[in-house]
C-alpha cells in the first residue's frame, strides 16, 4: 500500500503521528464477534486481537429459561488465553434460576486465565449431581482463576464453594476471590476447605455482613499471599483463624471492622508481613506484645482509631522497625490528631 501525505514536512510528521496512534488504537481495541452473537439476544460474546474472550449473558425476554440459555451457550465455549464470563441482570423475580447446568465450563479444557463475574442473586453453585460431577468438569488452569462478586450481587449465603474443587490447577497457577458489596452474612465450610485443594492467593471481602468468622475460617489457605476483610461488621478475629505458618502472607488488611481487641499472637509466624492495616476500627489501646513477634520494616497503617496515647504506646516510638507508620492520637486533648511518628518522649510523660 501507497500513502502519499502532502504539506509541509512538520504536517506530514503530525498527521503521520496520527495515523500511527489511530492504527495502534485499532490493533489494541480490535475485537470481532464470537459466533453465539446474534444466535442468542440475552448473550454477547467479543473475542479479542490478543485472544481474549468477554462473553456476557442476561435473562432472555423470550419466555426461555436462563438454564436452556446457557447450555446453547455451551456449546460454543473454546479455550483460549484469557477468558471472562459475566452472568448479570438477574435481578428481577422472574428472571431467577437454580445453577448453571453441570458441565457447563466442560469445553473449556486449558485456560491461562478464566475470570467469572457474578453480578446478581443465584445459586451458581447447586450441589453435584454424584460425587466428582461439577460444572468445571474437564476445565484446567494453566496461570490465576478470578471469581468476581459485585453488585448489584446482594447475597451468596448458601453457595456450595466445594464444586471448584474439580478444577484442575496447574504448578503455580492460582485462584483469587474479589467479593465486594453484598449481603453475605456467614463464611461457609465449603469456603473454608478450599485452601486445602486450591492455590488460593488472594482473598478480598468489602462491605459483607459478617460480624463473625466461624473457628479456623481460613486456617487451610496456606498459599495466601493478601488477605483483605474491610469495611464490614466483624468484630471478633484469632490467630487460629489463618494458616500456623503463614508463610507467603504479605498483606494482612482487617480495616474499617468493629475490632475493639486483638490476640497478642495474630502476627506470629508470619515471616514475610509487609503490610498491616488496622484502620478505622474501634482499637484504644495498642500493646506492644502484638507486635513482638511482626516482621520488621512493615507498612503500618492505624490511622481512625480512638487511640489514647499514653505510656502503653510508648513502645511505637522506641521502635525503628516500621517502614512506615500511619496514624494519629485521638486523646488525651492536647495530643488529638498528632501523627503517631512525630511523637516525643516528652509527649507521654512516662
Amino acid at each position: 500500500m501507497y500513502l502519499r501525505v502532502a504539506g509541509t514536512f512538520e504536517d506530514q510528521r503530525r498527521l503521520l503521528y496520527q495515523l500511527t496512534l489511530v492504527l495502534v488504537y485499532c490493533m489494541v481495541i480490535h475485537s470481532e464477534k464470537c459466533n453465539i452473537s446474534g444466535l442468542i439476544k440475552p448473550c454477547t460474546c467479543e473475542k479479542f486481537w490478543n485472544d481474549e474472550s468477554f462473553i456476557t449473558c442476561s435473562p432472555p425476554d423470550d419466555g426461555r429459561t436462563l438454564m436452556d440459555l446457557l447450555e446453547i451457550v455451551a456449546n460454543h465455549f473454546h479455550s483460549g488465553k484469557k477468558i471472562t464470563f459475566c452472568i448479570t441482570g438477574c435481578d428481577r423475580e422472574e428472571a431467577a434460576f437454580p445453577a448453571f447446568p453441570y458441565g457447563f465450563f466442560s469445553k473449556l479444557n486449558r485456560v491461562k486465565e478464566f475470570q467469572i463475574e457474578v453480578r446478581c442473586d443465584f445459586a451458581f453453585l447447586s450441589p453435584p449431581v454424584h460425587e466428582g460431577t461439577s460444572i468445571f468438569d474437564g476445565l484446567t488452569i494453566t496461570e490465576k482463576m478470578t471469581v468476581v462478586i459485585s453488585p448489584p450481587c446482594q447475597s451468596l449465603n448458601g453457595w456450595d464453594w466445594s464444586l471448584f474443587l474439580n478444577i484442575k490447577f496447574e504448578e503455580n497457577a492460582t485462584f483469587s476471590i474479589d467479593h465486594f458489596h453484598s449481603r453475605l452474612d456467614y463464611i461457609p465450610s465449603s469456603f473454608s476447605n478450599l485452601g486445602e485443594h486450591i492455590p488460593v492467593k488472594d482473598i478480598k471481602f468489602v462491605r459483607v455482613f459478617v460480624s463473625k468468622l466461624p473457628n479456623y475460617a481460613f486456617s487451610k489457605f496456606w498459599r495466601m499471599e493478601e488477605f483483605n476483610f474491610t469495611q464490614s461488621l466483624l468484630s471478633v478475629v484469632r490467630r487460629s483463624d489463618f494458616p500456623t505458618e503463614a508463610t507467603y502472607l504479605r498483606t494482612l488488611d482487617l480495616s474499617g471492622n468493629k475490632l475493639q481487641i486483638l490476640p497478642d499472637d495474630l502476627f506470629s509466624n508470619m515471616p514475610i508481613l509487609k503490610v498491616v492495616a488496622l484502620n478505622g476500627n474501634n482499637i484504644y489501646v495498642l500493646q506492644e506484645q502484638l507486635f513482638r513477634n511482626i516482621a520488621k520494616h512493615i507498612k503500618f497503617n492505624v490511622s481512625d482509631l480512638p487511640l489514647y496515647c499514653n505510656c502503653s504506646i510508648h513502645w511505637i516510638i522506641s521502635r525503628s522497625g516500621f517502614e512506615e507508620i500511619e496514624g494519629e492520637c485521638f486523646s488525651p486533648e492536647h495530643l488529638k490528631n498528632k501523627p503517631l511518628n512525630e511523637l516525643k518522649n516528652d509527649d507521654l510523660s512516662c
